[in-house]
């Protein structure tokens, strides 16, 4: 029985660690859109940013208009 639990726990923790490798290949443009513009420019940048984050989920959408 514990062996069976050893092998779960290990398989576990191997999918959990490809899971955050792809998630961490993943970047998006963070911060780097909005360095070094002015006020108007960077709010525009990061507007198109998190609409480009939400996709097209509808709750996610919802939270970028209401920020």
């Amino acid at each position: 029985m514990h062996t069976r639990w050893a092998a779960a726990l290990a398989a576990e923790s191997a999918f959990l660690g490809v899971g955050l490798g792809f998630a961490a290949a993943q970047r998006g443009a963070g911060i780097d859109a909005i360095r070094g513009k002015g006020a108007p420019e960077a709010a525009a940048a990061a507007l198109t940013e998190a609409e480009r984050l939400a996709g097209r989920g509808s709750w996610e959408l919802i939270a970028v208009g209401r920020v």
